[in-house]
């Protein structure tokens, strides 16, 4: 167990399992996300994740939500995560991220999430982005947490009837 000093002066180490829920209408693409984040150790005084620039935030919901907001970067960022002296993950170092430009970042204040108390936290975030017509091919939006040490979960699809969907191209997917 580690007291509130010693928390706060160690690298927070923790992980996300991410479930999203993508659903097909006419003219709408509805994106369900479910982070629960698990803190190993130190502290965490708030969580970023980040969105493709087209998602509009429809919901942030969650038990623990103090606040949370998003932002708009005008050009191409990288966003980095220091790492401790040494991780299962490789050697010390920094985890980068490139957001492409206009990436949009929501950052997410919980009320006490990397505590003694608690540390695991759900974040459960709406998105929808607007399809201009049909038939459409669209590169599934992206939601990534940052600053994780390592993120595991799983994509659904659902498709409104008279509607069908195929992958043109899979990257990154494991099954």
């Amino acid at each position: 167990s580690w007291s509130g000093e010693e928390a706060a002066r160690i690298v927070p180490t923790y992980f996300a399992e991410q479930r999203s829920f993508y659903s097909v209408t006419r003219g709408n693409l509805r994106v369900e996300s479910n982070i629960e984040y698990s803190v190993l150790k130190g502290e965490v005084d708030r969580v970023e994740i980040a969105l493709s620039p087209e998602l509009s935030v429809v919901s942030v919901t969650g038990d623990n939500i103090r606040k949370w907001d998003t932002r708009t970067d005008d050009k191409d960022a990288s966003v980095g995560t220091p790492l401790p002296a040494e991780t299962p993950a490789g050697p010390a170092g920094t985890q980068w991220v490139t957001l492409r430009q206009n990436a949009r970042i929501l950052t997410v204040v919980p009320k006490a999430f990397g505590t003694s108390q608690a540390r695991t936290f759900t974040v459960n975030i709406v998105t929808e982005k607007a399809l201009e017509q049909i038939p459409t091919t669209f590169s599934a939006p992206r939601i990534q947490p940052l600053g994780v040490e390592r993120e595991k979960g799983y994509i659904a699809l659902n498709v409104h009837e008279n509607l069908r969907i195929a992958p043109a191209k899979m990257e990154n997917i494991a099954q």
